[in-house]
């Protein structure tokens, strides 16, 4: 079995309106892309990826970080005061033998818990990423 790092979808939510922080994440870096950011559910969301990536999950993980890191002022405050913020890293699983770890080094670690971020693994079977025949 192997395992194919598919990148991170990044989620912020909060039971106040993130408007002001989807435009401001937006426009600071031409990197990062917000996707859905609106009402979802009984609160708000803010959806984030990076455009361009390596298939490294520890690599992504940290220019995701130095984005977020230099994001402005007012868009850390409300990142800060959301509820949640969520890395989600997809794994597309391949294969019927034992798979490689993927390891996350400890400053990476360090790096998310600064910036507040729980950390979710999706993992997509075989057959997700497949074309329909």
């Amino acid at each position: 079995m192997s395992i194919n790092f598919r990148g991170i979808d990044a989620t912020v939510r909060s039971t106040k309106d993130l408007a002001e922080l989807g435009k401001l994440l937006e426009s600071f870096d031409d990197n990062l892309h917000v996707g859905h950011c609106g009402p979802m559910g009984d609160g708000f969301l803010v959806s984030l990826d990076i455009h361009q990536h390596p298939q490294d999950m520890d690599q992504t993980t940290h220019i995701f970080c130095d984005i977020l890191e230099r994001m402005p002022a007012r868009a850390r405050q409300l990142w800060d005061g959301a509820d949640t913020r969520t890395f989600d890293y997809g794994l597309e699983l391949q294969g019927e033998k034992t798979a490689p770890l993927l390891i996350c080094q400890p400053q990476t670690l360090q790096r998310l818990l600064d910036l507040k971020v729980n950390v979710a693994v999706t993992v997509y079977g075989p057959t997700f990423f497949a074309d329909p025949a």
